[in-house]
Parts: structure tokens; sequence; C-alpha cells
């Protein structure tokens, strides 16, 4: 393998810029704090800031979180060599910090107020619990957003490698063909077919469908005022070369949802078009239109909407009778379905016999999709751990950073007569509901994402697998209880006579 320096060279410009972005506006906001105040343990019971330095605090934190999504914004252009995939990138980024901020805010503020309101008085574990979120220091909306990042884009890539796929073989049709064949010639056509019948392994029929390559040129418009608005757009976009097909009966998948199919009769050049397509184009029954196609042109009129579910996809969006494309050139594809033992036996079969034949397993085709996807699913599961764990050790750093006020806290509560295991159920409870919320609002923008890139993108219908959010939920509250728990287990174990002679 040969040396190449420069992925090295952009690994390590992306590292610096990375730590730079992060770690620079953070120093900066502290070189004003005097030294004697670090020195105070009570320096935070003690230090209270006014509502003009909140502000520009808060000021500060929204310029230095555009300043390093707009920075990652810009590393991913450079390293995807794509703007539009920078843009996604980072709005996607943006969107999900200010979802996971407004959650904690939301959540710190309907914490702090509820137990006051309620009806009931809360278990002391529980109100104990919910009030050292509050405690100065804990850092708790830095924590809830670093373990929701990481929960985002790891249950994301979950749902759409999982989900996706899993809807695509599930909607698959059981005699869906797992072997397709293209490039045939005219003469190859009535050959193959009869070759191929008389094949072990084949199940089901060997049916090959005539493909014209086609330009269309023009088409009436008979459906909406809107779309009579969008005429011209929709003409351009539809005026590229695509295939289309003839046949005399309803090929299977077919559904005529509008008007009727021709019969062998009907002399007249007849069409049929895809629900979906009609729709876009705002044709139906009656519309006349016109393609490029071998030379000539080719006209027909519309007696049919059809709908239609198998593979292949795209050569059914026009379906026109035989007689419309009388003398039209065209090349033939297929799709048949072999049993996988015979598949390697078959496909040299058809290539001594017709090497022009291009024989395509899908076998294999999904075989290497789904290696893909795995490759890209680890790597992005991979990112998404150092968030995870960026988020871990936020949680630790506020536990050890509040040393002092929880040893004094565990003094009092253990003077005043608190067990080891009321203690325990105190900060239990603080750590599962940092964790649990950071889940649930991880989920909940996972869930948003992965349903609007398989709305969109994948045009599939989105499917919520429960069982993998409550599990995402309880992996990351019981993460952060064992995280916490690490940090705090000397602290519950500190001597109440030992503290309280230091005060």
């Amino acid at each position: 393998m040969d040396w190449q320096p420069w992925p090295a060279l952009q690994a390590r410009a992306v590292g610096m810029l990375t730590v730079l972005m992060f770690s620079v506006p953070t120093l900066l906001g502290i070189r004003k704090v005097a030294p004697a105040l670090i020195f105070r343990r009570d320096m935070a019971a003690r230090f209270e800031r006014s509502a003009a330095e909140r502000r520009s605090d808060l000021l500060r934190k929204v310029a230095q979180a555009a300043i390093q999504v707009g920075g990652i914004g810009l590393v991913a252009t450079w390293l995807g060599d794509s703007s539009r995939l920078g843009a996604w990138f980072s709005g996607g980024l943006a969107v999900s910090l200010a979802a996971l901020a407004l959650t904690a805010a939301v959540l710190l503020r309907t914490l702090k107020a509820a137990p006051a309101r309620l009806p009931f008085r809360l278990p002391v574990g529980l109100r104990h619990g919910i009030a050292n979120l509050h405690r100065p220091g804990m850092h708790t909306e830095v924590i809830l957003i670093a373990l929701g990042i990481g929960v985002t884009f790891t249950l994301t890539v979950y749902l759409l490698q999982t989900t996706v796929l899993a809807q695509l073989l599930q909607d698959a049709p059981d005699d869906m063909p797992n072997v397709y064949l293209s490039n045939i010639t005219s003469e190859d056509r009535e050959p193959l077919e009869t070759y191929l019948r008389r094949q072990p392994g084949i199940e089901g029929d060997v049916t090959l469908l005539p493909v014209v390559s086609a330009r269309l040129t023009s088409f009436e418009n008979t459906r909406s005022a809107a779309g009579q608005q969008g005429r011209g757009d929709r003409r351009r976009r539809m005026r590229r070369t695509r295939d289309i097909t003839w046949a005399g009966e309803p090929p299977n998948g077919i559904t005529v949802v509008e008007g009727r199919w021709w019969d062998s009769t009907d002399a007249e050049p007849a069409v049929s078009v895809r629900d979906r397509l009609a729709e876009y184009m705002g044709v139906g029954p009656g519309s006349m239109i016109s393609w490029e196609a071998g030379g000539r042109d080719v006209t027909a009129r519309v007696v049919s909407i059809h709908s239609f579910e198998g593979m292949p996809d795209w050569i059914y969006d026009f379906i026109l009778n035989e007689v419309a494309l009388a003398g039209v050139p065209a090349t033939f594809i297929g799709g048949i379905r072999a049993a996988p033992e015979h598949n390697l036996d078959l496909a040299r079969k058809v290539f001594e016999e017709f090497p022009s034949v291009l024989y395509v397993s899908a076998v294999d085709f999904f075989e290497t999709v789904q290696e893909v996807v795995d490759q890209i699913a680890f790597v992005v599961r991979f990112v998404s751990g150092f968030a995870i764990v960026a988020g871990v050790i936020i949680l630790v750093s506020s536990v050890a950073a509040t040393r002092f006020r929880r040893m004094r806290e565990v003094a009092i509560l253990k003077t005043l007569g608190a067990t080891r295991s009321r203690l325990t159920e105190i900060f239990s409870v603080e750590f599962m509901i940092l964790g649990g919320v950071a889940g649930a609002a991880g989920s909940l923008l996972a869930v948003s994402y992965s349903a609007l890139l398989t709305w969109d993108i994948l045009e599939l219908d989105a499917v919520i697998e429960w069982p993998a959010i409550w599990l995402t939920v309880a992996a990351t509250a019981l993460i952060a209880t064992l995280a916490g728990w690490g940090a705090s287990v000397r602290i519950l174990g500190s001597k109440p006579l030992e503290i309280l002679r230091d005060e």
C-alpha cells in the first residue's frame, strides 16, 4: 500500500481545528477569574453574578455555539467536498443543540417549580435528588446536551440501518426476482427465454420486458390550477430521457386505479401512467403525451392510471400499447427468481450461451450493500461514542468540581440521621434523571431525523421501534448513574466529623 500523506495531514488539521474551536472560547471566558476565588472552597456559594453578567454570559455562549457549529460545517464541507453536505450537517447539529438546550432549560425550570406546586409531598430521596440538579457548578445543561448528541446520532444510524433495510426486505414480494438480466437484443429474446425455462433452479415464469429510451417532448396538464401554474417547471424536469415499455395485458403488480386497460382490438396509440407520476404531471385519462423515441415522434392518449408494487420499479412509469411503439427499436430486460444453490452455475451458463447479456445477482448486491452500510454505521457509531464519552467525562468532572459541597451535604445529612441507603437514593435519583432525560431527548431527535430521511429521501414509511428507544433511554440512564457513582463513591464514605471540623 502506498503512503498517502494528504489524508494524514487532513486528519491532523481537523483535529487541531476542533481542539481550538472548543478550547479557545472557554479559555478566553476564564481569563478574568481572580486566582483568590479558585482557592476558596465556598466561592460557588458566595460568587453571585448580576443580571447583566448573566445576560452577557448567555450571549457569549450563543456566539460560541454559532462559531463552533459554523466551524464544524466548514470542516464537513472541506472533507466531504460538498457545501450542501456541510450545510445539512451543521444545520442538523445546530437543531440538535438547540433542541437539547431547550429540553434542558425546560426540565430544570419544571423540576425546580414542580415540588412546591404538587398537592402532595414527594419522597425525601426524590426531592433531594431533584434539588441536586440545581447545585452551583453542576453543569446540568452541558451534560444533557453532550449525552443527548451522542444518543441522537447513534440511534439515528441504528434506525436507518435496521428499520429501513428490514422494511425494504419485508415489503418485497415473496416471488420478487433475485436475478436481473439486461442488454438483451430482440434476436436474443426468444432464445434466452427458452433457454432459461429449461434450466434447473428457476422458480416461476420467465418474462422479458421491452425497453425503449424516449425523451418526453410535451404533455397536457388537465388536472388542477396548481399544476397549470407549475407547468413550465414540470415540463423542464420531465424532458429527460427515460425508459418506457409496452404490454398487451397488465403486468404482474399493476393495478388500474382510474380509467380502463386497452384490449387487442384498440388501434389507437394508448398509454397508462403510474399514479404518483400522473399526479406530479397533472395528467389524467384523455390527456395527450408525446415522446421522441428511436428517431421518430410517438404520441399516445392516456387511457388509464395505474399503481405498481414490485421490481423493476422505474420501467412501469409509462406503459404503452404495442401499436404506439410499433417499429421503434427496443432492448429487453427481465427478472427471474433462481434458487441460491443454482445461482453461480446459472450465471456461468448464461454468460457462455449469451455473452452480451448482463447477469446481475441481487443476492450479491444486497450483501455488498449491507457490508457498506455496516462499515458506515460503525464509523458513525464510533464518532457518536466520543460524544457519549464526552458527556460522561463532563458528568464526572461536575461531580469532582462539587466535591466539597457534596461532602458537606453528606456530612450534614448524616448528622441529621440520614442513612447510607437514603444518601444512595438521593444521588441515584440525580444521576438517573440526567441520563434518562438525555436518552429521551436524544431518542426523540433520532426518531425525527430517521423519519425525515425515510420519508423524503427513501420514500418509505417510517417505523418507530419502541424496544430500541426504551433500551436506549434505559442504557443512557444506566451509563450516567454508573459514571456519577464512580465519581461519588468516596464522597459517600466520608466521615461527618472530619468534614464539620474543617468548617
